[in-house]
């Protein structure tokens, strides 16, 4: 399912996006502890599944601009910055439009003001929006008065219906404030019935509760949502969301195909191996069947879908951030984690076609690519090696040239890699590469990852928003050179949420509610 907001092309880029809602959490949420004290059962909110799930459903519009407020004496005055390219920015409702509501009574509750929205929101056939304040965001100053639009047809903005609440005082309030909370959802018919409880399963639910001291409903009938997606990167934030929800269910989603299987006794102690050697072989990391159903994937899309130019192997199939491969990223954070000994969040998902004759040229990866696999998902005949070597300097190194510039490895070690083997390496540490192929086709994927404490935790994702499959606006794809930035562009062959200027002639201060 995809959701499309587009806006003016004078205001793309000057003002905030539309993020997940999961990235926009309140501060006072990120500043609570998971627990009151080391018991397990003494969890606080941020220990709460339906808490979270509220306030991470759907999307985000963030303020577009400062806005200040003044209130006194029963007048209220509203502005905006004065160079702000719009054509209108503040609406009214009449009170006799919703007479006699239980806010009338308050302080500026009899007066009725809307912003004008400057995205216009499309979803596919039969999808509608909820339009509501921000869940959980405790918001005191206004009130969003709800509303559900029907987004498929409704070409045109939303605009948001508010009551100031704040009460007497001078505001600013700051742009990027969370605005509006945007849930799509798909238009159905319900017929109610009521009924006696089933004693049986009722007792059996609180049977599987019974058998766990914290985090019942979270580990026996949560279902993750793929909207949510963590903050920011530090680990003091993302404990509540990236890895206190994902930790404890990517094994589910991982289920039994992915395991970490050391190639022998000495690298069972795979982070230690990992990094005094610079790599470890990780045997049947997912099933055969699970491999080749993703080379398959990659396959099918190549069938409708023009490869990237790829400058490192530029006769090969490519394609960043495939939504299967992306997903499988996801999937692999727990398990590569482990292996690696650290805290990981992902950033990429990279897969190549090589066909006969295709190399892979000495190099080392840029900063996204701090802890990668290379995973293979299919190949024809014999495994093609993939050689690892560490970086050295001119007095013991063996020269490679890479873009016009001489470098130096040493001690080149060759991996042969088996359908569903993988190699775990240090991508900014160590030089890899491949010798001509001398099959017909081999099918790799490459995933990224970085230290959540290291140096390029400003890397997750790689530059996106989140990860392909997540639905969110997808980022330009990238060259393998040493640039992470990107540009967010409208096509995305799997994603939901999708930020593009807006078609002529709609936009902007251009419709009612």
């Amino acid at each position: 399912m995809k959701i499309n907001f587009s806006c003016e092309p004078h205001l793309l880029g000057a003002i905030p996006n539309p993020v997940p809602a999961a990235k926009a959490m309140p501060d006072y949420f990120r500043a609570i502890k998971p627990q009151i004290n080391s018991h397990p059962t003494s969890g606080t909110v941020k220990r709460c599944v339906p808490f979270i799930d509220a306030f991470s459903s759907g999307f985000i519009i963030p303020l577009w601009c400062d806005v200040y407020v003044m209130a006194s004496n029963g007048e209220l005055r509203i502005d905006f910055p004065e160079r702000f390219a719009s054509p209108e920015t503040l609406g009214t409702h009449s009170q006799m439009q919703i007479p006699n509501h239980p806010l009338s009574k308050k302080p500026y509750g009899d007066m009725a003001l809307k912003f004008i929205n400057p995205w216009v929101i499309e979803t596919e056939l039969g999808v509608s929006c909820i339009f509501t304040s921000p869940f959980n965001h405790m918001e005191t100053r206004f009130k969003i008065l709800d509303g559900v639009v029907d987004t498929d047809t409704y070409y045109n903005q939303v605009n948001f219906p508010f009551l100031w609440t704040g009460g007497d005082g001078e505001f600013i309030i700051p742009k990027g404030t969370p605005l509006v909370q945007v849930i799509p959802f798909k238009r159905e018919t319900f017929e109610l019935e009521v009924s006696s409880v089933d004693s049986d399963r009722h007792n059996k639910t609180f049977a599987i509760l019974g058998t766990r001291i914290k985090n019942g409903y979270r580990e026996e009938f949560w279902h993750k949502k793929r909207s949510t997606e963590p903050e920011n990167l530090k680990s003091s934030d993302i404990d509540h969301l990236a890895l206190e929800l994902s930790e404890n269910n990517q094994e589910k989603n991982a289920a039994s195909d992915i395991h970490v299987e050391p190639e022998d006794d000495k690298a069972k102690d795979t982070p230690s191996v990992l990094h005094s050697d610079g790599y470890v072989l990780l045997r049947n990391l997912i099933s055969k069947d699970q491999a080749k159903n993703l080379a398959d994937s990659i396959r099918n899309f190549f069938d409708s879908n023009k490869p990237k130019i790829d400058s490192l192997c530029p006769d090969s199939k490519s394609v960043r951030g495939h939504p299967d491969a992306d997903r499988l990223l996801e999937e692999l954070t727990g398990v590569i984690s482990e292996a690696s000994g650290k805290k990981l969040v992902p950033t990429y998902s990279y897969a190549r076609i090589y066909t006969t004759g295709n190399i892979l040229p000495k190099h080392t990866d840029r900063p996204s690519c701090e802890y990668s696999i290379s995973l293979c998902l299919d190949m024809d005949g014999e495994p093609w090696p993939i050689y690892m070597a560490e970086t050295a300097d001119s007095d013991t190194g063996i020269p490679y040239e890479r873009d016009g510039v001489t470098n130096y490895m040493k001690n080149p070690q060759s991996v042969d890699l088996q359908i569903g083997d993988a190699v775990l390496y240090l991508g900014n540490e160590m030089v890899h590469y491949r010798e001509p192929f001398e099959g017909t086709e081999q099918v790799q994927v490459f995933m990224h990852w970085v230290d959540v404490d290291g140096p390029h935790a400003h890397c997750a994702y790689d530059g996106r928003l989140a990860l392909s499959h997540k639905g969110i606006a997808v980022v330009e794809d990238l060259e393998s050179s040493s640039d992470s930035g990107g540009a967010i562009k409208k096509s995305s062959p799997s994603g939901i949420l999708e930020v593009s200027a807006d078609d002529e002639g709609r936009g902007f201060g251009k419709g009612p509610y």
